[in-house]
């Protein structure tokens, strides 16, 4: 998978089996939890995907963690829920509306 411009800045993007090595220490994990579908490192400008996603869900959670990308480079301050809502509802309209996919993706 190429890498991801986000303003100034390159994120690679690696698989995991959904757990959280090579994350920030001070990585906040909400839920606790042992097992991922996604996670950003900012320090590291790192996209970690589970590989054990289906398609649809390695879409949604790399739209999620660029948004929180997104966020931590241009201080929107969005907390999880946030970026849950916003990629959850962006990813139902560019899925449902082939004509606004094509639309943003013209060059």
């Amino acid at each position: 998978m190429p890498g991801i411009k986000i303003g100034p800045i390159v994120y690679t993007t690696k698989y995991t089996d959904g757990d959280k090595l090579n994350l920030d220490p001070d990585w906040d994990d909400p839920d606790d939890g042992a097992s991922y579908y996604g996670a950003v490192s900012h320090s590291n400008q790192v996209v970690f995907l589970n590989r054990h996603n289906t398609e649809e869900r390695e879409k949604l959670a790399l739209l999620h963690e660029v948004l929180h990308a997104v966020s931590d480079l241009y201080d929107a301050q969005l907390h999880e829920g946030q970026v849950k809502c916003v990629s959850a509802g962006l990813m139902q309209v560019i899925n449902d509306n082939k004509w606004f996919r094509k639309k943003l993706c013209e060059e």
